[in-house]
């Protein structure tokens, strides 16, 4: 008998593969959940309205969603005019506004208990601010990461910092209304290594952080108080010496010590206090093969020949 096989039409069905898995991409591609997209606000919102988790005023008229980052622009983004809690929908918010107070991200809660929380908040150049009474609290979650020269404005009540802060661009806090507009870090695990220009009023509440990178003496950044602010320690200093001169003498004025004070509950993570226990007074710390003072008294960190046992 004479058998014949058949061959498949490789060339064809490859083709015809190919063909489906392309028309399968292509509708991949068309779907909106598929890919982030660039979202800008489009105007601003006005008194009683809001984008925050809507497509009110957003480029592409949809409420923010996970897959896309969006940017203010020189507009105004208000939070929901009420007491609730409110997530942001998107994947990052970045504050690009550069023209002033009022616009970018701006508070109009009520209440204080409350919490607005955006997953990726970038200060970009923008302004961060509060836009209603004293008594209703700004209290800010999520992580905040300050990317470049940018401003909170507490001004006309507290603004509660609950997100770690990261980056090290200069972060500059605006003079409030009252003493009630104050600007607090509360997280405990704040990365941030930029100055704090603090024109107004801040805190730092228990058991959160502050960090100085710490290089050749003069070298660091820093906490920077005008006469007219006020500013009060209560959390935890963390002085990063991996790369600090330790040559006798050599000094770094970490704040202004300008209406700056210490809580009893302030410390130096590493550092022990002279006297024991904690609050303002003299810290040291003996590391890099030599030894550091922090006097609060004065907001110098400084290289000493020997610690105090007193």
């Amino acid at each position: 008998m004479n058998y014949t096989r058949k061959l498949p039409a490789t060339g064809s069905r490859v083709a015809q593969a190919l063909c489906f898995a392309g028309i399968a991409f292509l509708t991949f591609l068309s779907l909106p959940s598929a890919r982030g997209a660039t979202v800008s606000l489009a105007a601003s919102d006005v008194l009683g309205e809001t984008s925050f988790n809507t497509g009110l005023h957003w480029s592409n008229a949809a409420a923010p969603a996970a897959t896309n980052n969006y940017f203010t622009s020189n507009f105004i983004l208000r939070t929901p005019p009420n007491s609730s809690s409110y997530p942001f929908g998107g994947a990052s918010l970045t504050v690009n506004n550069t023209n002033g107070y009022s616009q970018g991200l701006l508070y109009k809660g009520s209440g204080s208990s409350g919490t607005i929380t955006i997953t990726n908040l970038i200060l970009a150049g923008g302004f961060i601010s509060h836009a209603m009474s004293a008594a209703d609290t700004f209290r800010l979650a999520g992580n905040l990461t300050v990317a470049s020269n940018s401003t909170i404005y507490a001004k006309q009540g507290p603004i509660i910092l609950v997100a770690p802060v990261s980056g090290s661009a200069t972060l500059t806090n605006l003079l409030a209304d009252s003493a009630s507009g104050t600007l607090s870090f509360s997280n405990a695990s704040n990365t941030f290594t930029g100055n704090i220009v603090n024109n107004g009023y801040f805190t730092l509440l228990s058991g959160a952080n502050l960090n100085f990178v710490i290089g050749d003496s003069g070298v660091n950044n820093r906490f920077n108080s005008p006469p007219n602010s006020t500013a009060l320690f209560s959390g935890r200093f963390v002085f990063d010496l991996s790369s600090a001169s330790t040559n006798l003498g050599s000094a770094w004025a970490v704040g202004t010590n300008v209406n700056q004070s210490y809580g009893s509950t302030f410390s130096a993570d590493g550092f022990a206090r002279v006297g024991g226990g904690n609050g303002a007074g003299v810290w040291q710390a003996a590391t890099n093969g030599t030894f550091y003072s922090f006097d609060t008294a004065s907001g110098v960190l400084q290289v000493v020949s020997s610690l105090s046992t007193n």
